[in-house]
C-alpha cells in the first residue's frame, strides 16, 4: 500500500482505504447522482411546459365562421360522395344477383 502524505491510503487499485474519508467519497457521489437526477427532472419538467404552452397557444386560436362553413361544405360533400359510392355498389349486387338467377 502507497501513502499518499495524507491520514487515508490508497490500495493497489487506487481505492481509498480510511472508513472516513470512504463515506465523504460516497456521500459526494450519492449528492451527484442527486443532482444529476433533478437536472433531468427540471429538463423533462421544462420540455412539458413548453409543450402545454403550445398547445394553448393553438387552442386560443379561433376559426372564422367562413373556415366553419368551408369545413361543413367538406365533410357534406365527403357525405354525398360516400352515399353514392354505398347506392352503386348496392346496385351493382343487385345486378349481379340477376344476371346469376
Amino acid at each position: 500500500m502507497a501513502n499518499s502524505g495524507n491520514d487515508f491510503t490508497f490500495d493497489e487499485n487506487c481505492n481509498i482505504e480510511n472508513s472516513s474519508v470512504k463515506g465523504m467519497v460516497e456521500a459526494i457521489k450519492s449528492e451527484v447522482d442527486t443532482i444529476r437526477f433533478d437536472q433531468e427532472k427540471f429538463l423533462r419538467l421544462l420540455g412539458q411546459k413548453s409543450n402545454v404552452k403550445d398547445v394553448c397557444a393553438l387552442v386560443d386560436v379561433k376559426a372564422n365562421t367562413e373556415d366553419v362553413f368551408r369545413l361543413f361544405e367538406e365533410i357534406k360533400h365527403s357525405i354525398e360522395i360516400l352515399t353514392s359510392k354505398q347506392h352503386n355498389l348496392e346496385q351493382s349486387k343487385t345486378f349481379a344477383e340477376m344476371l346469376n338467377e
